[in-house]
């Protein structure tokens, strides 16, 4: 349960980027959803930190990620530590950085990364509803904060090592700005998002195999 709570913090920036078009967008979950289906690709880096009460200060992370419809995905973490996530159609990889070159996963630890997979293909189309994981909840823009989705674990078993997951959405429609990973009172992820490009063209490199250098 906690590596499955690992993966869902970082297939949770796959959301970065829920694109739509015209007034309104945060009006409901439907609008996200119809908004959502249009999207071609959305491409941005990003940085992730975590909190907790035994740290004397946050761990941050960074990365890129780029989806391209209708389900290829590149999620990849370049500090501190290297590794890539890959979904090309069904074929999912998984590759981290160790000794001077890019090692794969074994295919077995892989099947509880598709679970997730699955869940993180529905958000970002925006089918919040159809979630097995999580119920949504769309709170709208008040005067102390912008509009967000609180997504809200299902089962007991996952509500005893998160309590919530809540994505801030931004004025700009389509953009969701911050996402916070809420586990306890004293243990939560924050996602930023940094020069989001929605809808450019994507190079086909970027869901392949990494080579033994830098990504593409």
């Amino acid at each position: 349960m906690r590596r499955m709570l690992h993966l869902l913090a970082g297939l949770l920036l796959l959301l970065g980027a829920l694109p739509a078009a015209g007034a309104g967008w945060t009006a409901s979950l439907d609008e996200v959803r119809r908004a959502s289906a249009r999207v071609k690709s959305v491409q941005a880096r990003f940085v992730q930190t975590k909190a907790m009460r035994l740290l004397t200060k946050p761990l941050r992370s960074e990365g890129v990620f780029a989806f391209q419809a209708p389900g290829s995905v590149r999620w990849e973490y370049a500090l501190p530590l290297r590794s890539v996530l890959l979904l090309s159609g069904d074929r999912l990889q998984r590759f981290a950085w160790r000794d001077g070159t890019w090692q794969a996963d074994a295919a077995e630890r892989l099947e509880a990364m598709r679970v997730v997979v699955e869940e993180m293909q529905a958000w970002l189309t925006g089918r919040f509803a159809d979630s097995r994981a999580f119920a949504p909840e769309l709170v709208p823009a008040r005067a102390d904060g912008p509009a967000r989705v609180v997504l809200t674990p299902r089962e007991p078993g996952l509500r005893k090592i998160l309590q919530r997951v809540e994505l801030r959405l931004g004025e700009r429609p389509g953009l969701i700005e911050r996402i916070e990973i809420v586990e306890g009172p004293e243990a939560t992820t924050t996602i930023e998002f940094l020069d989001i490009r929605l809808d450019e063209p994507v190079p086909a490199a970027r869901f392949q195999q990494p080579g033994e250098g830098p990504a593409p």
